[in-house]
């Protein structure tokens, strides 16, 4: 199924460490998929080693502002009009707050559980995506992190409904939202966690759910 449908995938990279954990997960996948890169402008640019392993990909840098939300909402800005049927969500995700700080096992942990419900295979996306097609849930992401009344994915990492998603995102929305998010990390309660949920709320509020999937293994 997931060979005939259109796929992007944005992930944003601040922490370029966590580079090489995705180029592998990306590699392990025969899925077709556009790949689109957002870099931040105050870390080491990465574009050279990014496209000698994605030659194809798309690779942007933008202020560090909104964290991985501002970019990706820049990103959709631009590919609106592309014909995708799905994206999927991913950013190099690092807790800062005191606890995963000094547990650096159990930061990785939520990443796993997060990026891994999305691309820890090609049975993963193709399960998720007939759960997009086939139910009235038209954005996943990990069971675990499902919040509030299933409302929106904690960490926003999630598989979506490119164009339902793409025609609530409107360019005014996005300016308008994106002019309003602080620059640098800010670790709760800012403009940028509001539009965390915000993402999750667009979908609410044309009917349709969200669904929380567990990761698939390969075999």
């Amino acid at each position: 199924m997931s060979d005939s449908k259109k796929i992007a995938i944005i992930l944003h990279v601040y922490y370029i460490d966590l580079w090489d954990y995705f180029e592998k997960k990306f590699k392990n996948l025969e899925t077709p998929f556009d790949l689109y890169i957002t870099l931040c402008d105050e870390v080491e640019d990465i574009s050279s080693q990014i496209l000698k392993s994605f030659p194809k990909a798309i690779v942007y840098k933008y202020p560090n502002k909104g964290q991985d939300i501002g970019p990706f909402l820049k990103v959709i800005k631009d590919i609106r009009h592309k014909d995708y049927d799905y994206l999927i969500k991913l950013h190099t995700k690092k807790s800062e707050n005191f606890e995963l700080k000094y547990q650096p096992k159990k930061g990785a942990l939520w990443r796993d559980e997060l990026v891994n419900s999305l691309i820890s295979s090609d049975k993963t996306i193709t399960n998720n995506i007939s759960i997009l097609e086939e139910t009235e849930h038209k954005m996943c992401g990990s069971k675990k992190w499902l919040r509030e009344n299933n409302s929106f994915i904690g960490g926003t990492m999630f598989m979506v409904d490119f164009k339902i998603l793409s025609s609530c995102l409107t360019d005014e929305l996005i300016d308008k939202w994106y002019a309003k998010m602080p620059r640098g990390y800010v670790q709760d309660h800012s403009f940028t966690h509001t539009v965390e949920r915000l993402l999750g709320k667009l979908i609410i509020d044309k009917g349709y759910k969200i669904k929380g999937v567990n990761f698939c293994d390969i075999s």
